[in-house]
């Protein structure tokens, strides 16, 4: 908690320094347009040059290493350190060696659970196939165990999520200068308080080799980083879900299966995948509203498939006609005879497995966890939920507004839908403010609340990039 606390004083440090001009000017921090002019190399060196900084050795490096060393500390810390004692509904994962022990606390049971004996009672409805079914693959074709294989896994991760993050900022500042060229007849979107266009519209290749070393650094050091690192599907959902929406924003360049194939993915590790429907939606290369049917049908079908098979999955598990689930959670419990008859409602059809598992034993629902107890938790919260609507709602808010203002040059025959329509789809990172937005309130409003920073952590470009702009403002 200490360390968290302390990681947000950083971020809000860098958050002052981004409004003062001067100490940038003070410290060096030079303009995009000032860099590019003073380097004396071509454009095919400076390329040749980020991609050494910027491939998968740096990745390595800067990555990997650092997150070995949190594993390291978490040894340490699990050997010197009492274990503490949760309640007796808290699932335990049994056998594990002292080195293991670490990274089989909490949720990370539940995973290691079903990869060693698949789904065998209710609450493990609730945590997703696809994470503990590669830990399972892993540990069966090498030497490692079910714990240190889901270790090594998100170690491995963690550089596919930094590298995704990277080429991500790249391509979406790439789009929002224009230097693409307009990808669709949609005119760019006026983004109050952007900076103004550029003199050299050049990409800053010394800014980009800036870019990868601070957004390395958010990768190795984040608030959830522990979630990162242990047996939690967080890495393999930053992983799957960033590494889409870098195929998707490079749009028609890329075949519609590649980034389908991630938001699959994706969906199949965390319930939270079927959102990425905001960012395909809004994405000019895919949304129905400008033609793009074939490919959002797509790209749709494969963020919402995997729930929907997770949902036939869980009623094919559960025999409505003749089997009754026990109080005890166990599936198929012929014995049982004081069951749950929640399954055998006439509407059960019609709700979501996953929301009813996660009500029965999370008690997840609307405004259910609003308790004073919980109050602590709220706390615990508080500095995501002030990053997102202290500074993320704010702009998301000004960029509508605008969305409803005429600009110079535009066409007075253009409607206000329309101008909203095309100047949402034409900002590159509008998308993600709204996702951002809507996944946080969703947490907020509707299940634990104490989640919402991992959560955003590893679905959100936007916390990385709010981190970044201090020091790359002339970047972004």
């Amino acid at each position: 908690f200490t360390l968290r606390l302390s990681l947000y004083q950083v971020i809000a440090l860098q958050m002052r320094f981004y409004k003062n001009t001067s100490w940038r000017e003070d410290h060096g921090v030079a303009s995009s347009r000032h860099l590019h002019c003073s380097s004396p190399d071509t454009d095919e060196q400076m390329w040749f040059r980020l991609r050494e900084d910027t491939g998968l050795i740096a990745a390595v490096q800067g990555i990997l290493l650092p997150r070995c060393v949190l594993v390291l500390c978490c040894l340490l810390a699990d050997y010197f350190l009492p274990d503490h004692v949760p309640d007796a509904s808290v699932r335990r994962y049994d056998g594990a060696a002292w080195h293991e022990r670490a990274f089989t606390r909490w949720d990370s049971a539940q995973f290691l659970t079903v990869a060693q004996d698949g789904y065998r009672e209710e609450p493990q409805l609730a945590f997703f196939p696809f994470f503990p079914g590669v830990i399972r693959e892993i540990a069966s074709w090498t030497p490692l165990t079910l714990p240190w294989s889901g270790v090594v896994l998100n170690l491995l991760l963690s550089v596919v999520i930094g590298i995704a993050l990277l080429k991500l900022t790249i391509v979406c500042r790439v789009s929002a200068s224009g230097e693409q060229g307009t990808r669709t007849s949609i005119p760019p979107a006026a983004s109050p308080g952007a900076s103004e266009p550029r003199e050299n519209s050049s990409l800053d290749f010394g800014a980009i080799v800036r870019l990868h070393e601070k957004l390395w650094f958010w990768v190795c050091v984040n608030p959830a980083l522990v979630f990162f690192v242990v047996n939690y599907s967080e890495s393999s959902y930053a992983a799957a879900h960033f590494t889409a929406c870098w195929l998707l924003e490079k749009g028609s360049n890329v075949n519609v299966l590649l980034p389908a194939i991630g938001f699959f993915l994706a969906s199949a590790t965390r319930a939270n995948g079927i959102l990425s429907l905001v960012l395909i939606a809004l994405h000019p290369d895919s949304n129905p509203l400008c033609g793009k049917w074939m490919r959002f049908t797509v790209l749709a079908t494969a963020a919402v498939l995997p729930f929907l098979l997770v949902e036939g999955f869980a009623a094919e598990r559960f025999d409505f006609s003749h089997k009754v689930p026990s109080t005890s959670g166990v599936l198929f419990d012929e014995a049982s005879s004081t069951a749950d008859r929640w399954l055998f409602l006439p509407e059960f059809r019609l709700q979501s497995a996953y929301a009813t598992v996660q009500e029965k034993y999370w008690n997840n629902g609307f405004l259910r966890y609003w308790q004073l107890r919980k109050l602590p938790n709220f706390f615990l919260a508080g500095p995501m939920l002030w990053m997102v609507y202290g500074y993320v709602a704010p702009a998301v808010a000004k960029k509508l507004i605008a969305c409803f203002q005429p600009q110079s040059g535009e066409e007075k025959s253009i409607t206000k839908r329309e101008r909203l329509l095309l100047r949402m789809v034409r900002d590159p990172f509008l998308k993600y403010e709204l996702h951002t937005i809507l996944l946080v309130t969703f947490v907020f409003l509707n299940a634990h609340v104490e989640t919402i920073t991992r959560l955003a952590w590893a679905s959100s470009p936007i916390l990385y990039w709010l981190a970044l702009r201090p020091d790359l403002q002339s970047f972004f």
